[in-house]
């Protein structure tokens, strides 16, 4: 038998891929789930012309990934943010009553900056090494979740760490009243069922197998970034329909309040529906599904200066820079 201890731990790389010497974790956070694991089918086979039957096999090209799963708050969101969007700007309070100030958008560098995963799994801990940010899921409708996935270039095992030797930062879960949401400045909370937000790196592993090395030599290469949204609506007129019809590109604020702990305030400068149903079925409410993608916009930070990017997020919390980078 054993304790149900399931965690991750997280630190930022100074070279990619620390497999030799991964850091210990600066923080860890309770998770609901995590897929992270070693790929499979890394042994490759021999070709033989002798009989109808596998031979032999070799040791191919192997690396790890997956998600990981935990319910969202302002202490545990810096640190994904700034792994899978890659610029930050940190502004600290005047004062010790004033929150700090972490403001993402998504970089122009095709090199994302990795870290360490450390996953706990009840009878050891897995370490991840050269993890990169594929991409970051938010998804509110009871109880918040964020979704970060990983492609990673290889894993081991450890010792697992009990729950007293974990360095939990105080979580306190954003919900689904605690949220609210302005298209082009106009409040559509009391219209708006759940939503989902994702956004991509296209990030992928296989771009940096080389020869030489089992694992990834390099830091994956980013590709073209995407940021959807899918949301279910009530259905009150022919505004949403309208926006779609004529291509209307509009901003998208979300926010996030968890009250003296901080908040999260998202910004998609400019979007553009994909999708406006409008589907009936009997007696039944009739519930608009929209998607929309983010297009490049303009967003201007604390200090007035102004970034281009699809995604902007402000997170505002009492954690100083070093405590979480």
């Amino acid at each position: 038998m054993s304790n149900i201890c399931r965690y991750v731990g997280l630190s930022k790389e100074t070279s990619y891929n620390m497999a030799s010497n991964p850091p210990e974790a600066k923080h860890h956070i309770d998770i609901a789930s995590s897929s992270m694991d070693i790929t499979s089918d890394k042994f490759i086979e021999v070709p033989t012309g002798l009989n109808r039957t596998l031979k032999q096999t070799r040791e191919g090209f192997s690396s790890a990934g997956g998600n990981i799963v935990y319910p969202l708050d302002v202490n545990t969101i810096p640190f994904v943010l700034g792994m899978a969007l890659g610029e930050y700007q940190y502004t600290q309070g005047l004062t010790v009553e004033d929150f700090n100030t972490f403001e993402f958008w998504r970089t122009k560098d095709s090199l994302l900056p990795s870290f360490v995963s450390r996953i706990g799994k009840d009878l050891f801990e897995h370490i991840f090494t050269g993890c990169v940010a594929e991409g970051f899921d938010i998804a509110v409708s009871d109880v918040i979740t964020a979704t970060v996935n990983v492609v990673a270039a290889q894993g081991q095992k450890t010792a697992i760490k009990s729950e007293e030797a974990l360095n939990l930062f105080k979580q306190y879960p954003l919900a689904f009243h605690e949220v609210t949401a302005m298209y082009d400045g106009v409040d559509k909370s009391n219209l708006i069922k759940d939503f989902s937000l994702s956004f991509s790196n296209g990030v992928s592993v296989d771009t940096v197998k080389t020869i030489g090395s089992k694992h990834p030599t390099s830091t994956p290469v980013s590709g073209r970034g995407s940021a959807t949204v899918s949301t279910n609506l009530k259905f009150v007129g022919t505004e949403e329909i309208e926006k779609y019809e004529n291509g209307t590109i509009f901003k998208v604020e979300y926010f996030f309040d968890n009250g003296a702990d901080g908040f999260i305030h998202i910004i998609l400068p400019a979007v553009q529906y994909t999708s406006v149903p409008t589907t009936v079925s009997g007696q039944d409410e009739i519930v608009q599904g929209t998607a929309f993608k983010a297009l490049e916009g303009t967003v201007t930070l604390a200090n007035g200066t102004t970034v281009n990017t699809d995604i902007f997020v402000k997170v505002s919390n009492k954690l100083g820079e070093e405590e979480i980078f």
